[in-house]
């Protein structure tokens, strides 16, 4: 007798049921972290946000340097 459907059916369920359990374990993982954890995000999220403003100031401030640079790649040779 051929039973690959009745296997291919448990698999399913098995597989919702690990999904089912995953997602309740993530959906309550936010609260099992530390003041620390939360502070270190937050730290890091104000970095990277710092850094990409100063990275915009420095793109604003040399492309005209750059543009102007384009036409003589390389600077003049010592004599």
């Amino acid at each position: 007798m051929n039973n690959f459907l009745f296997e291919e059916r448990m698999a399913e369920e098995y597989r919702h049921e690990k999904m089912t359990e995953a997602q309740e374990r993530n959906k309550h993982a936010h609260l099992y972290t530390s003041k620390a954890t939360i502070f270190a995000y937050k730290s890091l999220a104000y970095f990277g946000k710092t850094l990409e403003g100063t990275g915009c100031k420095m793109r604003a401030r040399y492309e005209a340097l750059a543009l102007q640079e384009k036409g003589n790649a390389l600077p003049e040779p010592v004599k």
